[in-house]
């Protein structure tokens, strides 16, 4: 894992290589979108990279997921993601909304879960790590 500093002296790293590593859930917030839509930001910690990846352990990946947008697609898409990370913590029952558990989340931080990790395509020219898939220990 190489690890470089930016112009202004921040710490930026290369991405993880694609795999299945334990991670847990170190934070959830409410927030608003750019356009004012409700999402949930989520910090995910590494807890464990897979065999002969140096450097993952601690690593932080943030994932957002939009919880009101006129596109009903995207709003699908982030509940179905939710309830992949539930489901791998152990909760059962489903998300449907930020007032439909969504908040109960909050109880289940730091539970241990394996993520499948991959790559976001390039965003201002910078790549980073997206869990791809939720799996239960």
């Amino acid at each position: 894992m190489t690890e470089t500093t930016n112009q202004n002296g921040k710490k930026t790293f290369e991405p993880l290589p694609d795999g299945e590593y334990l991670v847990r859930m170190t934070s959830l917030e409410e927030r608003k979108t750019k356009k004012g839509d409700d999402m949930l930001t989520a910090k995910f910690q590494i807890v464990k990279g897979p065999d002969g990846v140096e450097g993952a352990k601690n690593r932080i990946i943030f994932e957002n997921f939009v919880m009101t947008n006129q596109n009903a697609k995207a709003v699908e898409i982030s509940i179905s993601k939710l309830n992949k990370y539930a489901e791998a913590i152990g909760i059962n029952g489903g998300i449907d909304s930020l007032e439909n558990g969504a908040a109960d989340l909050m109880d289940y931080l730091e539970t241990p879960f394996v993520a499948v990790v991959g790559q976001r395509p390039p965003f201002n020219g910078k790549i980073d790590n997206t869990i791809k898939a939720f799996k239960s220990r």
